[in-house]
């Protein structure tokens, strides 16, 4: 098979629906928190089909990473 398994992205690798957000999703706090993410994925499942979002979450919440736009105070 071709697939990339277990593999997980950092940096500028969102996507955004109109331009007037895309200077925003171009900074290092986004860059910062996909690298975190990416990070807490790699370290809790070593088999990426079965990834928990919510338990993930979970733990980003307890750390205060902000990763929602309604998050934002």
């Amino acid at each position: 098979s071709n697939d990339i398994v277990n593999a997980y992205a950092a940096g500028r690798c969102i996507s955004v629906k109109n331009d007037d957000m895309w200077d925003i999703t171009r900074s290092i706090p986004v860059c910062s928190t996909t690298g975190e993410a990416a990070g807490l994925l790699a370290a809790l499942f070593t088999d990426n089909t079965k990834i928990n979002v919510k338990e993930v979450q979970k733990i980003l919440d307890k750390r205060g990473t902000t990763y929602h736009l309604n998050q934002i105070k």
